[in-house]
């Protein structure tokens, strides 16, 4: 996946503040859009998260995107993440049958290792699918 700069992607992006929280509570943004989402042609879909660092006593910090198809649910998650910069996040769907209404997309963030409130602070971006 092509590692893409702030200059490409942050004219668009949808900022996200949570309040003060253990570090390693998950905070979600989603999408529910007015019909379901065709995706039949996609091999795979992506979005970038960019995020603030800075939980103390984080030992690293992760990013999920996920898939929502009814009670079906197809995820991919980057444990690797790194703050103060855009991560790409993919999810296969080439496999998976519901991907032609698709009813829900999230994007998740947290820190690990730490308990330690914090005010989570990321962003999502150029959120498509390939074919």
């Amino acid at each position: 996946m092509e590692r893409r700069t702030p200059d490409d992607l942050r004219a668009g992006a949808l900022e996200a503040t949570g309040a003060a929280a253990p570090a390693s509570a998950t905070r979600t943004v989603a999408v529910d859009p007015a019909g379901p989402l065709d995706l039949s042609g996609a091999k795979s879909v992506v979005a970038w998260v960019d995020s603030y660092g800075g939980a103390p006593g984080a030992t690293g910090y992760e990013a999920t995107l996920t898939l929502v198809s009814g009670t079906e649910r197809r995820s991919t998650t980057v444990s690797t993440f790194t703050p103060d910069r855009w991560n790409g996040l993919q999810v296969d769907v080439g496999d998976w049958a519901p991907r032609n209404k698709v009813t829900r997309i999230e994007v998740s963030f947290r820190a690990i290792g730490s308990d330690t409130p914090w005010s989570a602070r990321f962003q999502v971006d150029d959120v498509a699918y390939v074919d």
